[in-house]
């Protein structure tokens, strides 16, 4: 549900929109909260590795993915980087 679609009506008052918007949050929040924590206790395949092992569970999918494409990074460049 979009915010503009709650002032559509403009014959509501204030307390009614007010209680709309404030469900409408409530319930974004909670859709927010149970994506993060799917996202921290799911494991992808190829975060079940050793390096990845003490991150998973504290750590969300989207920081491990970048993590991952970092350490492919170095593991393509080197850690030298004057080479």
């Amino acid at each position: 549900m979009r915010l503009k679609s709650l002032f559509h009506d403009s014959m509501r008052d204030l307390c009614s929109c007010w209680d709309a918007m404030n469900n409408m949050f409530v319930l974004q929040y909670i859709a927010i909260k149970a994506l993060f924590k799917k996202s921290i206790n799911v494991v992808e395949h190829r975060f079940n590795t050793l390096v990845y092992k003490k991150l998973c569970g504290f750590v969300s999918r989207e920081m491990q993915d970048l993590i991952f494409h970092e350490l492919q990074w170095v593991n393509t460049v080197g850690t030298n980087s004057f080479a």
